[in-house]
């Protein structure tokens, strides 16, 4: 098969967003963060068995925050990780490591940290800073902890890190628009500021309401409210004109990058390629026979509790894994995991062999 991408569930912060419907926990201590990062070694090296030792295209740390994990235990986690994924260097270089941020978390040893372990291992390290607005009104309905302050230090200790990056570094930001109290004025001053700093990649998202969020508590009471229709086009199409007038260029539905920096690992999800989701709450798609099957991790507490000794992937004796009558893969004996049918492939995707 071909080398999958790897995605990374690094589920702690330290507050909650009012918008998030990922898979979060704020209450963890060092012991915590440590005892995840081991198990989720344990689950990729048995993924990675079943898989056949394929190689990784890209890794992905996502959550969650991963800058909450202190610089000294993110080292260790990568350079454990890199051991396993490249065997004693035997394998391929991973092209992309992607480590996702907080501006209130992010520091210069972390940035240190990662790409001390990665230099060797990684073509380009690439940092996402969740950046979300620079309008301090905004960030507190949005529920952030960053204030403005640390959001531009935190691109300033980006863009000096990058001068001199042992490998090549690239910034990508993210902004969130449609808030109902965004203005297309205010949307335009976020743009301008994030601008002014020449993030190699600009990540716009816009702001839904998702169920049992504190936003969607919020408007349904009445206390907060969204930017309707036509506002929503009238601020992607202000982002549109201004981003490519200073040479970026819209690659995906919410991404926009410089010519040659577009995220490889954002590639992998929408080609339907095969990735290996570890850690709690983290998601993979993978072969499953002739069949892709997307598997669900549980959340931190259940997460504790698997059995990674036992194969993941491939059904025990007298266990047919997916099928109608079987339909998440349950088996006697296998971790309690979802697998569900995503359609039929003769072998692993890539998509246009795929079909429902």
């Amino acid at each position: 098969m071909m080398p999958p991408a790897l995605y990374i569930h690094i589920p702690f912060c330290s507050s909650r967003c009012h918008y998030c419907n990922f898979y979060f926990e704020t209450g963890w201590n060092e012991r915590i963060l440590r005892n995840t990062l081991d198990r989720s070694l344990e689950e990729f090296q048995q993924y990675y068995r079943e898989l056949g030792y394929p190689g990784i295209s890209t890794v992905y740390l996502g959550g969650g925050t991963p800058s909450v994990i202190p610089p000294e235990m993110m080292g260790d986690y990568l350079s454990r990780l890199f051991r396993l994924i490249r065997r004693d260097n035997s394998f391929p270089r991973v092209m992309e490591l992607d480590v996702e941020a907080n501006p209130e978390s992010l520091s210069r040893d972390f940035l240190e940290r990662i790409a001390a372990e990665s230099r060797e291992h990684c073509s380009t390290l690439r940092l996402s800073l969740g950046v979300q607005s620079f309008q301090p009104r905004i960030l507190r309905s949005l529920g952030r902890l960053s204030s403005t302050d640390d959001i531009h230090t935190a691109l300033k200790t980006a863009i000096e890190f990058k001068s001199d990056a042992p490998l090549p570094f690239a910034l990508n930001c993210d902004l969130i628009y449609g808030a109902g109290e965004q203005s297309l004025e205010d949307f335009q001053e976020d743009l301008q500021e994030l601008l002014y700093y020449e993030p190699d990649g600009i990540s716009l998202y816009e702001l839904t309401v998702e169920e049992r969020t504190p936003l969607a508590q919020a408007v349904a009471a009445g206390r907060k409210t969204v930017a309707d229709a036509p506002r929503l086009d009238s601020l992607w199409a202000l982002a549109q004109e201004t981003l490519g007038e200073h040479g970026y260029r819209n690659y995906e539905i919410s991404n926009f990058s410089r010519p040659g920096k577009e995220s490889k690992h954002n590639f992998a999800y929408w080609r339907l390629r095969p990735y290996i989701g570890i850690g709690p709450g983290a998601v993979s798609t993978l072969p499953f026979g002739s069949r892709p099957v997307r598997i669900e991790n549980p959340d931190l507490f259940e997460y504790r509790r698997l059995d990674f000794g036992q194969n993941l992937l491939h059904p025990g004796p007298g266990c047919p894994g997916p099928a109608p009558g079987n339909p998440h893969g349950m088996c006697p004996g296998k971790p309690p995991k979802m697998l569900m049918l995503m359609g039929r492939c003769p072998g692993i995707f890539p998509a246009d062999q795929c079909r429902n």
